[in-house]
């Protein structure tokens, strides 16, 4: 659920600021700084649960599975807005 809320929220975000001329072109930096951003509150709101016990194989391909399916997703919404002209 957390990839899926913070895909949509970056999503909505980049195609909000898409429309303002003055930060168009940094909109594919910005995108790189999203992804750790985003990465980087998945590591804090959940360390508890994923960094401190031992996952067996099958819960961390569950994990990435969401996260890299949505990644995609991500990347392809990202692309075609950034590829719009203005």
């Amino acid at each position: 659920m957390f990839f899926a809320v913070s895909s949509f929220i970056i999503c909505t975000l980049f195609k909000l600021g898409s429309g303002n001329k003055k930060i168009k072109d940094q909109l594919g930096f910005i995108y790189l700084a999203a992804v750790v951003v985003k990465l980087a509150f998945f590591g804090v709101i959940f360390y508890d649960s994923v960094f401190t016990e031992p996952l067996t194989m099958k819960l961390r391909i569950s994990l990435l599975i969401p996260l890299f399916s949505l990644l995609i997703f991500e990347v392809f919404f990202i692309s075609k807005i950034l590829n719009q002209k203005l």
